[in-house]
């Protein structure tokens, strides 16, 4: 799982268009709990990092489901609604944090080009 989100955090950091949403962020954590296994990531400042030290008291936002679940969430093969919305994750944070959190999800992650036809 730390390599699927090493991966996540490498592609979300060389997209400087995504990390302009968390410019303005002076701090956001994010723990991912994958059955006991706990892995956090802070935004700060324009950039992520995995951090290495427990955050229990200063998490904004905890996203729960099993490895498959959060694998497709940061391959962007599954967006975080609806993987909540099916139950697959637990969401615990606020409105707007789901709402931040659903867009660098959404934008970080390389996405096949479509053709559209007019």
């Amino acid at each position: 799982m730390k390599d699927t989100l090493h991966n996540f955090l490498k592609t979300l950091n060389e997209r400087k268009h995504v990390l302009r949403l968390i410019d303005h962020a002076e701090k956001l954590s994010v723990k991912f709990c994958i059955g006991e296994d706990s892995i956090f990531v802070a935004f700060h400042r324009g950039t992520a990092i995995l951090i290495d030290k427990d955050l229990n008291k200063l998490v904004d936002c905890q996203i729960s489901g099993n490895k498959k679940a959060i694998q497709e969430l940061l391959e962007g093969r599954d967006s975080l609604r609806r993987l909540y919305k099916n139950g697959q994750l637990k969401v615990t944070a606020s409105f707007r944090t789901v709402l931040l959190l659903e867009s660098i999800f959404y934008l970080a992650p390389e996405h096949q080009q479509t053709e559209i036809i007019s």
